[in-house]
């Protein structure tokens, strides 16, 4: 998986250059973000505006990284989602769980 990181003033952006968010990129975002976990940023926006596909496994991705960030305070934004991958998120009854920008 291809990710640009940027610093941004209250912790971090990540451009992934991902269509597909199914079990291999799952794994590879786990490893992307867990060290910036580590310092406990603000904000860790997610730009998913190349994400077109999104599994079980990549739902659950966000959702682990949603509760690492909420047991410190932060936040995990989701940015610039297709209208594909909101849908599977509300069909999965987990989109009121994200900060989602567009």
């Amino acid at each position: 998986m291809k990710a640009d990181i940027d610093s941004i003033a209250d912790g971090y952006r990540v451009h992934l250059h991902e269509t597909r968010i199914d079990i291999d990129a799952s794994r590879k975002l786990l490893e992307i973000i867990s060290p910036l976990l580590e310092q406990t940023p603000a904000r860790i926006c997610l730009d998913l505006s190349e994400t077109e596909y999104l599994d079980s496994l990549g739902i659950g991705s966000f959702l682990s990284l949603n509760k690492s960030m909420k047991e410190y305070g932060g936040t995990l934004v989701l940015e610039k989602i297709s209208f594909k991958v909101e849908t599977v998120l509300k069909m999965s009854h987990v989109h009121d769980m994200f900060e989602i920008v567009h």
